[in-house]
């Protein structure tokens, strides 16, 4: 079933028929217009055949005056030409009806390419769901009574924008997978409020539904830019995603246009960061990922753009951040957490410029913890 997905997918994107060129498109627009105004006309011979190529070049010439918003007058129309031709007006003004009609084609045709894009890559994130469903038989479960190796600490602080009650900031951490990967996610909305919230809100519900049914965070970050930017509005998320194996300890970072985050062992702290564009944006975007492993003990800290930002930069706010996680003594994240947002809100002058969100997480023994089944911090 994969495969035939993927297949489709190949055959949406490529078309049986390309459509013709720009410049074959205007050529159709003067044949067109030419054949109206000149198959009678007495200098016909003359215009299209003694002096073809000047003629076209004339042509070329008033509908590139016309697409700059320049009249006939400005375009470059040889003298014998304008002299000769009585029709001329006439033909500048047709020339201008076939502008505006080829441009209302080469809207619906980019248009069309763009959904034909997207439903292909809806087809590629289905394949890559079907092929998880095949494998889902074989995955490994923990023996009755045992569980996973490890479970994670959670923390969260957080303040919305300074006159706002709702902070457009989301966070997601729950386990996955019979409870082995716990996942991590923190979003930040487009601007902040209500409306910044509900994006952060529609993007976690549905990124959740995919992780629920097994897609790989990967893959269900793409299936779920699709989804945002078929909705054809301005509806933009980041989205900082970090998966742990609570088998093996292995981690995966995922970023979309999210902030620097942190992970900190006993020898030092790591940053994590990676360009890359939000989702809902363009139809194709950019997954930017890294990975590494976790031991009992280490600390990982996400934060959203607001909380670097009131330290002036977001340079010089992870410079701090990592500062502080360099020196800590106490490691319980929710305190770790608080202490972050405590202290950019200081810089901020106790006025928080936008959202402010702080995600943490410890990776602790499993004796260390009670059983993670269940866990759900959505917000």
């Amino acid at each position: 079933m994969g495969d035939l997905l993927r297949e489709m997918a190949r055959t949406v994107e490529r078309p049986a028929d390309s459509p013709p060129g720009h410049r074959e498109q205007v050529s159709e627009v003067i044949n067109e217009v030419a054949r109206r105004h000149c198959l009678h006309c007495p200098h016909a011979r003359t215009c299209w055949q003694g002096e073809f190529a000047t003629t076209y070049q004339a042509m070329f010439d008033i509908l590139t005056a016309l697409e700059r918003g320049d009249g006939l007058e400005a375009a470059k129309v040889p003298p014998r030409l304008r002299a000769r031709c009585p029709r001329l007006p006439s033909i500048a003004e047709e020339l201008a009806q076939g502008l505006e009609v080829l441009h209302l084609e080469l809207r619906w045709q980019r248009r069309a390419e763009r959904v034909r894009n997207l439903v292909a890559e809806q087809l590629r994130g289905l394949a890559t769901v079907a092929g998880c469903i095949e494998r889902e038989c074989t995955a490994p479960k923990p023996r009755p009574g045992r569980g996973w190796r490890y479970g994670m600490r959670i923390g969260v602080a957080r303040t919305p924008k300074e006159g706002r009650r709702v902070s457009g900031d989301g966070y997601l951490c729950r386990s996955f997978e019979d409870d082995r990967r716990m996942v991590l996610v923190l979003s930040d909305g487009m601007g902040s409020g209500r409306r910044a919230a509900a994006e952060s809100r529609a993007a976690l519900h549905l990124l959740e539904r995919l992780l629920d049914a097994g897609v790989p965070a990967e893959a269900a970050i793409r299936v779920l830019n699709t989804a945002l930017a078929l909705r054809g509005e301005e509806t933009y998320t980041t989205l900082d995603v970090a998966s742990v194996d609570l088998e093996r300890g292995r981690v995966e970072f995922i970023k979309v246009g999210a902030a620097p985050s942190f992970v900190r062992n006993d020898r030092d702290v790591r940053l994590i960061t990676r360009p890359a564009l939000p989702v809902g944006m363009f139809e194709d975007i950019e997954v930017a990922g890294d990975s590494g492993y976790l031991r009992p003990g280490d600390l990982l800290v996400m934060v959203s753009d607001g909380v670097l930002s009131a330290f002036g930069d977001v340079e010089a706010g992870a410079a701090w951040v990592r500062g502080f996680l360099a020196g800590l003594r106490e490691h319980e994240p929710r305190w770790v957490a608080t202490q972050i947002i405590k202290e950019a809100l200081r810089r901020a002058g106790n006025r928080a410029g936008d959202d402010m969100t702080v995600l943490a997480g410890q990776l602790v023994s499993r004796g260390q913890l009670a059983p993670v089944a269940g866990l759900d911090c959505a917000r």
